[in-house]
């Protein structure tokens, strides 16, 4: 997450009509400090929920799990690049979060010794390894 002094840059803006015509507006932007539990609140919500292996390890059914996960998450969130998905009311202030996109940097282009030429290759071999943890 970002310090409080960091401005957050909007990446983008885009509208969207809902089913009774209303115009929704949203902003993908990356999220400031005063939205970090928020942002937690967000995935221990949905993705400890909804997500494959962690709905398998079950950490959704308990609370102390829960509170441990967004404990890790703060910390590892300090390595990540974060964006936001969250209502677009013309301000500065952060509205509903409605996504959440967290992406670390992998630079290993190594497998067992062998030097990976494509980048496809490359991104293969690396969802492998991270099956495999």
């Amino acid at each position: 997450m970002l310090p409080n002094n960091e401005a957050c840059r909007v990446w983008s803006r885009f509208e969207r009509k809902r089913k009774d015509g209303s115009v929704l507006k949203l902003r993908i932007q990356d999220p400031p400090s005063s939205a970090q539990e928020r942002v937690l609140d967000f995935i221990a919500k949905y993705f400890v929920t909804e997500e494959t292996f962690q709905k398998a390890a079950g950490i959704y059914s308990n609370p102390d799990s829960i509170a441990e996960y967004r404990e890790i998450i703060k910390e590892i969130f300090k390595k990540w690049i974060i964006v936001i998905c969250c209502e677009d009311n013309n301000s500065e202030d952060v509205g509903d979060i409605l996504g959440v996109s967290a992406v670390e940097l992998v630079e290993d282009k190594s497998f067992d010794g062998l030097e990976l030429q494509t980048k496809e290759i490359q991104n293969l071999i690396t969802i492998m390894l991270e099956c495999e943890k």
